[in-house]
């Protein structure tokens, strides 16, 4: 059986979207190394991940742990993971597991390609909350971005002074704010402590020892 490959596809004109091709079994011997090739091509600004599974036979549980949350990050992040001309045997493996509704299936990059630019600008379009420690960009939709330390958290803030649900970000009639939910540490947005303020852009929210900073998205394309 082949070792395993990841490899870059070149894209034009797919600002926020990554494509990748990966070649070989997803073993216990290969999962981490899918893990470390993935991460080091997927950006804090990216949205959407293209994977063409066309030469892999078999992901194992713990290949297929980490597809869940390569997806469960890049939908916080407004997006998707894609799946691309993934064999029968995989795709019933996913099914079998209860896990397939976590990403989006293609049979071809050329209508991947379509959806993750069209992501992408839906994505960009919208207001956002920028992870200064360089871990993503969360768009402010239909959704609050919910900070915190709970692992379910938008953007999760491993800290003492992080409680579990921490503070929001949200859009109310037109305009982005940030709310503190009764913590003890407080949530600040500068170096002002505040329970409930409406966002700038520039401004930075800080969580624990979190930065977050407050973007405009570039409006309707």
């Amino acid at each position: 059986m082949p070792d395993l490959e990841v490899r870059s596809v070149p894209l034009r004109d797919a600002r926020g979207v990554v494509a990748l091709e990966v070649r070989g079994a997803v073993t216990s011997q290969s999962a981490k190394a899918l893990r470390g090739a993935i991460a080091r091509r997927v950006g804090a600004a990216d949205a959407c991940v293209l994977i063409s599974l066309r030469e892999v036979p078999y992901v194992n549980s713990s290949g297929v742990g980490f597809l869940i949350d390569l997806a469960t990050e890049m939908d916080r992040r407004g997006g998707a993971v894609v799946l691309v001309e993934v064999s029968a045997k995989v795709k019933l493996v996913l099914e079998h597991l209860g896990v397939a509704a976590y990403f989006r299936f293609e049979p071809a990059m050329e209508a991947a390609l379509a959806f993750g630019r069209e992501i992408s600008r839906r994505c960009r379009a919208m207001p956002r909350i920028v992870d200064l420690r360089g871990k993503g960009e969360y768009p402010l939709g239909d959704r609050p971005v919910r900070i915190g330390a709970d692992p379910g958290s938008t953007i999760v803030v491993s800290h003492p002074q992080a409680e579990p649900c921490h503070a929001e970000v949200y859009v109310s009639d037109g305009r982005c704010f940030v709310r503190d939910l009764g913590t003890r540490a407080g949530t600040y947005v500068g170096e002002r402590r505040i329970q409930t303020e409406a966002l700038r852009p520039g401004d930075v929210v800080r969580v624990g020892d979190a930065r977050l900073m407050f973007a405009e998205g570039s409006g309707p394309q």
